[in-house]
């Protein structure tokens, strides 16, 4: 069965038709609901903290603490660059006091091959020490077996 809706027309005669007239601000209003509900219902979520039953709470809280977590972070990182900073200062300040250039900005290399240097005259001595004690030991030896 058909439904007749009455609509009028310009001469002011009413005119039956088989379709429902189109309303003047149904797009308008379509539109507003959706910027209400995709961009200014989030936006305002986001701003307001919700109370605890929502769903949305959960997020929030997720987020607030991914931006306490992000901020504490960057004031972290901060805090490294300016305590290196101020050693790389305390450095160069050592460098001028001394007139040379300070352990740490010699090249890796050179500091190593002072090294093997130092452990081989150290094992040198250390040779040299245990030979010493053995010449004494076999005099002492002697010197006993001679009395």
């Amino acid at each position: 069965m058909k439904t007749y809706v009455p609509s009028f027309s310009l001469r002011g005669k009413i005119k039956y038709s088989a379709q429902p007239p189109i309303i003047p601000c149904a797009f308008e209003f379509q539109l507003a609901v959706f910027f209400f509900f995709f961009f200014y219902l989030p936006l305002y979520q986001s701003s307001v903290p919700p109370s605890n039953s929502s769903f949305y709470s959960y997020y929030w809280r997720f987020r607030e603490s991914r931006q306490v977590h992000a901020k504490a972070e960057e004031r972290r990182k901060r805090g490294l660059e300016g305590e290196r900073k101020r050693r790389q200062d305390k450095r160069e300040k050592e460098k001028d006091r001394e007139g040379e250039r300070s352990y740490r900005s010699e090249p890796r290399a050179s500091r190593h091959k002072e090294k093997k240097k130092r452990e081989k005259k150290r094992k040198k001595r250390k040779e040299e020490k245990k030979k010493r004690q053995e010449r004494e030991r076999i005099a002492e030896e002697s010197r006993g077996e001679r009395r």
